[in-house]
């Protein structure tokens, strides 16, 4: 079994690329951002309010959500991860 760390977990089980509830209004307001440190997904408009705090931005790519090694790097220890 293996034990994620609990921010990690809820980055895992977040859903991404809804409309964020606070800034419906707003165009762009899909969250395809995520706080390490308040652990909730964001908006583009929201991300602003989280400046130094340690933000994912989550990607799609073939229905996926996913992001980018090079950014993980700078918040996990990504050693074990393969790559293509």
């Amino acid at each position: 079994m293996v034990i994620f760390p609990f921010d990690l977990r809820i980055l895992l089980d977040e859903k991404f690329f809804n409309s964020c509830l606070v800034h419906e209004e707003e165009k762009k307001n899909e969250e395809n951002s995520f706080c390490m440190d308040c652990c909730f997904s964001l908006c583009c408009h929201c991300v602003i309010h989280h400046k130094s705090h340690r933000i994912l931005q989550i990607r799609r790519y073939m229905y996926n959500d996913v992001l980018r090694l090079k950014e993980a790097q700078k918040i996990f220890d990504c050693s074990q991860i393969q790559v293509s």
